[in-house]
């Protein structure tokens, strides 16, 4: 798409790229309030079915009205029996479905992808416009869903997935399409983590000690820093494949030191596992085959785009919610303990830098402690009560050392206050 302004004309996105842009946006954002919802309004359920209408978004952006015109009678018979069985379902199926709101939005998810199967069919099968797949692979990806379909779970969404991505394959989508969708998805990813974090800086104080930003567990809020991390390094090697401009690249490998800031905040083994691994598969892909030298510069360059913004990343964290003191919670995160309107910014319900370093060294210890067969002391709280500031999933570690050991060489205190037991 190009923009002429006094004459000049200018190169941008075009319109499908925004397109996917946002929808890779929406499924960000669908994921987060699916993790987030309370499930006593229907939000969940809300955001859990605009999955499909993202996906059906995607799918009927390849679609040309000519050729639905042209074969116009299914799609008004669809249509008739659609919306008749959907307004049914809406008014009469509670007993399926509690919400009203979540019964919409599955119906129209119903509703669109009948235009889609029935498109589908027609390009397919009548009209023989099947995109190149790999016959192997998608037999592959067949028996598994099927697997998935008549296994013992009564759950309906691997059928809805099966419907859906099956669609979406068999749209043979051209080339520029695919080009589209590739950068649309990666920057849709990226674009919320600004959004994301934006609205942290502002809503969400840093009050827990494993940080879980926009939702309410830190090992969920890693996964999803690991899949933004996973589209920065695929940024990274398309702009070098095409010889970008270099201020470009450097934004990126900035970018992705944020990431790898926030991953280490959240103070997962397992993130910070899969967050090295996925550096190493990025440096290998990035270095090519034969290039030690490179690989081992490239490696600390990440580090030190890791060092340069941890000290930026953390002070935006820490520091800009206190100067609008208004904090939100999601479902169960309400607590007297965590940080509120009235609090000053400098109150201690706030993580400081030097809890984030301690109770990352001290997960770290657990685990170097094991490597070297030492015995892991964990003291828990008799009466099931926990420390709020840790973060961890059962609330109650307070203190890691090697047992028997007056003087070993890690170990980690938390301060333990009266607090109420966990919601969650």
């Amino acid at each position: 798409m190009e923009l002429t302004i006094k004459g000049k004309t200018i190169s941008i996105w075009s319109k499908k790229r925004i397109l996917y842009t946002i929808c890779f946006f929406l499924f960000c954002l669908i994921d987060q309030r699916t993790k987030t919802g309370s499930g006593k309004d229907g939000a969940i359920e809300v955001f859990r079915n605009l999955t499909g209408v993202v996906m059906a978004l995607i799918i009927f952006s390849h679609y040309k009205w000519e050729e639905i015109v042209a074969r116009k009678l299914p799609y008004l018979l669809w249509t008739v029996i659609g919306v008749a069985v959907g307004t049914a379902y809406v008014i009469l199926g509670q007993p399926l479905q509690y919400f009203a709101n979540g019964r919409f939005v599955a119906a129209l998810d119903v509703l669109l992808f009948g235009y889609i199967l029935i498109h589908t069919f027609i390009s397919a099968v009548i009209d023989k416009k099947r995109p190149q797949i790999d016959k192997k692979l998608m037999s592959l990806w067949t028996v598994m869903m099927l697997l998935m379909i008549f296994s013992r779970s009564d759950y309906i969404w691997p059928f809805c997935y099966f419907v859906m991505f099956g669609c979406f394959y068999l749209t043979d989508f051209t080339k520029e399409e695919r080009e589209d969708l590739f950068q649309g998805g990666l920057n849709g990813i990226i674009l919320s983590l600004f959004a994301f974090q934006g609205y942290c800086c502002i809503f969400r104080p840093y009050d827990l000690v494993r940080y879980t930003g926009i939702y309410n567990n830190s090992n969920i809020n890693a996964l999803y820093y690991i899949v933004v991390l996973a589209a920065i390094f695929t940024k990274i090697l398309y702009l070098t494949g095409k010889q970008a401009h270099k201020c470009w690249r450097i934004l990126y490998w900035l970018g992705a030191g944020v990431v790898y800031t926030f991953l280490f905040m959240t103070i997962g083994r397992t993130a910070w596992l899969v967050s090295l691994l996925l550096g190493l598969i990025f440096l290998a892909f990035y270095c090519g085959r034969h290039h030690l030298k490179k690989f081992i510069t490239s490696g600390l360059t990440l580090l030190l785009c890791f060092l340069l913004m941890f000290p930026v990343t953390f002070g935006l964290t820490r520091y800009l919610p206190p100067v609008f003191h208004h904090p939100v919670w999601f479902w169960g995160e309400w607590s007297e303990q965590r940080v509120h309107s009235w609090d000053p910014w400098n109150s201690e319900k706030y993580v400081d830098i030097d809890e984030v370093i301690k109770n990352a060294v001290g997960r770290t210890a657990e685990i170097t402690g094991k490597l070297m067969g030492e015995s892991i002391r964990i003291t828990r709280s008799s009466t099931g009560r926990f420390e709020r500031r840790t973060g961890f999933k059962d609330r109650s570690r307070i203190l890691f050392g090697a047992s028997g050991e007056k003087d070993n060489l890690y170990s980690l205190s938390v301060r333990i206050k009266p607090v109420g037991t966990y919601p969650g």
